[in-house]
């Protein structure tokens, strides 16, 4: 396994430029063509992505403290790094930028999210499960490639991905009888109601902004929804919102409680936790549960393209970043 043994510095590290090729990763062969996808796997390397965070702020501590010494200038500011960050650093994208349709910049420029400890206890939580011994399973010595993430890995890079896009919001959609219906009734129920909320989205606000869900059921599992995020400014919401319940089938009473959005705003990762907290009930099952039902039909989440073309492009960077100082070629 890649070595990693780094504490917390809590600096803010230097900027860096993602490479628009990323070939160069060593991929762990073990996952190609079985294509398997494992959260334990994933949670067993994800804080090499802190380390990399670590690192990177140590070496930013390091030149703070030269210019202040040499130029007499205050410390920039500290901020305590997170598990869950694919960096710390500024990172300049130059892949299709995934801006709302009106926007015109080229390149965006990555900022980190920083947690509350109560926030990050929360976030540690929900990973505990995964992060325990796996006799029974293939022992990966790298990260997963992009392709093989698991869906709740994968879900909070959807996450670091929209925020670059500007103005983030969390929504949750509710639906009418009819609506569930037919979203039970589809083969692919996730691409079904993204192109809903595709047409209603433009025909209300002239353009499709980019966003990304995932399907939730009651905690009792007789009703699905969804839950997800959206690249929307504050004077969007009201007609976002409208959109929404179009695409939901707009209720005939309390349609005012159809449709919510997050408040006091953007969402952190612990939003994206929260959107899958029911996942056993609504994911594709292992063919060990085929039997089990399920509420909908075919992938259990959806992302616009441009989230998931930048996602992968965050990702992977980090994801040479990480192999390159913990898991060198032997």
């Amino acid at each position: 396994m890649c070595a990693y043994s780094a504490s917390s510095h809590g600096m803010q590290p230097a900027s860096e430029n993602i490479p628009t090729s990323l070939s160069s990763a060593k991929v762990d062969k073990k996952a190609n063509g079985r294509r398997q996808k494992s959260p334990y796997r994933d949670a067993r390397f994800r804080h090499m992505f802190q380390g990399l965070a670590d690192v990177e702020a140590l070496d930013r501590s390091e030149r703070t403290s030269v210019s202040r010494s040499v130029g007499g200038g205050a410390a920039s500011p500290t901020s305590t790094p997170t598990p869950l960050q694919p960096s710390l650093t500024p990172l300049q994208l130059h892949s299709p930028s995934p801006a709302q349709a009106h926007a015109s910049t080229s390149s965006l420029t990555y900022y980190p999210e920083y947690l509350t400890p109560e926030r990050q206890a929360e976030n540690d939580l929900f990973w505990r499960p995964y992060e325990v011994p796996t006799p029974g399973l293939p022992q990966h010595h790298t990260p997963a490639p992009w392709r093989d993430l698991s869906d709740v890995w994968r879900f909070e890079w959807f996450h670091h991905a929209l925020r670059l896009s500007g103005p983030l919001r969390g929504f949750t959609l509710n639906f009418s009888r009819e609506v569930e219906a037919q979203v039970r009734q589809e083969p692919k129920s996730a691409k079904w109601l993204a192109d809903r909320m595709s047409r209603n989205l433009k025909d209300v606000l002239g353009y499709r902004p980019n966003f990304w869900f995932a399907f939730d059921v009651t905690d009792n599992r007789t009703r699905p929804h969804t839950h997800g995020e959206i690249a929307a400014s504050e004077e969007e919401l009201a007609l976002v919102r409208k959109a929404m319940r179009f695409a939901g089938g707009e209720w005939e009473h309390t349609r005012q409680h159809q449709v919510h959005t997050t408040r006091g705003g953007a969402p952190d990762v612990g939003w994206v936790n929260y959107m899958v907290k029911n996942r056993f009930h609504v994911r594709p099952h292992s063919p060990r549960f085929q039997a089990l039902p399920r509420p909908i039909n075919g992938d259990w989440y959806f992302a616009v393209n441009e989230v998931r073309s930048l996602a992968e492009e965050v990702y992977t960077s980090r994801l040479n970043e990480v192999i390159s100082l913990f898991c060198p070629t032997k």
